[in-house]
């Protein structure tokens, strides 16, 4: 297996859990959390906000 393809598995596992914990609000500080900062440019931070009513 290819590092990059090992890299595109390990990027749709990530995404399914985050995608798993909007579903499930476990996400409702990441508005607010510091932890979560690098993230805010980017545009799919944005769309995870609204799924969750928080944008």
């Amino acid at each position: 297996m290819t590092p990059e393809r090992w890299t595109r598995i390990k990027t749709l596992f990530h995404e399914a859990l985050l995608n798993q914990a909007v579903d499930d609000r476990d996400l409702m500080f990441a508005k607010v959390y510091s932890l979560w900062d690098p993230l805010r440019s980017d545009p799919r931070f944005g769309e995870l906000l609204k799924r969750m009513n928080l944008q």
